[in-house]
C-alpha cells in the first residue's frame, strides 16, 4: 500500500482544495485590504489542487514504468476515510475551538497520521506553521480567524 500514498495523498489535497475553495466564497472582504481576502487563498487552494494531481500522475506513471503491466488506478479507501475525516473535524473545530487551537491539533494529528512520530518535530512544524498560517491570513491580508 506504501507505494499508492501519493495517489491518496493527492485525492484528499484536491477534495480539501475543492472544499476550501467553495468556502472561500462566504468570506467578506475587508474595507482596508489591498485584495479580496478570497485571492490568496484562492490561488494557494489552485496550486495545491495542481500539486495533488501531479502527485496522483506521477505515482501512476511511476507504477506503469515499474510494473510494466496495465495500471489498476483503484486503491483502498480505509487509507482515505482518515483523512477526509481529519479534515472534517478540522472544518468543524475552527469555529467552536478557534483558528490557532484547531490549525495546531489538524496539523500534528496529520503528521503522525502520515507517520512522523518525532514528538519535537510534531510540535515545531505544527507551531511554525500555524504561525505561519495566522501572519498571512490575519496579518497579511487582514482576514479575522
Amino acid at each position: 500500500m506504501k507505494k499508492r500514498i501519493d495517489s491518496i495523498l493527492g485525492s484528499g489535497l484536491i477534495l480539501f482544495c475543492v472544499w476550501a475553495w467553495l468556502e472561500t466564497s462566504r468570506w467578506r472582504d475587508s474595507p482596508h485590504a489591498i485584495l479580496s481576502v478570497r485571492t490568496y487563498p484562492r490561488f494557494i487552494f489552485t496550486t495545491m489542487a495542481i500539486l495533488g494531481l501531479a502527485l496522483i500522475i506521477r505515482d501512476h506513471l511511476r507504477l506503469r514504468r515499474n510494473s510494466g503491466e496495465r495500471l489498476d488506478i483503484s486503491f483502498r479507501w480505509s487509507t482515505l476515510v482518515p483523512v477526509i475525516l481529519l479534515i472534517s473535524l478540522y472544518a468543524l473545530a475552527l469555529e467552536p475551538l478557534g483558528f490557532i487551537p484547531s490549525t495546531s491539533m489538524f496539523l500534528i494529528t496529520a503528521m503522525f497520521l502520515f507517520g512522523l512520530r518525532s514528538w519535537k518535530q510534531l510540535l515545531f512544524i505544527s507551531a511554525c506553521g500555524t504561525a505561519f498560517l495566522y501572519a498571512v491570513f490575519v496579518i497579511f491580508l487582514q482576514v479575522q480567524l
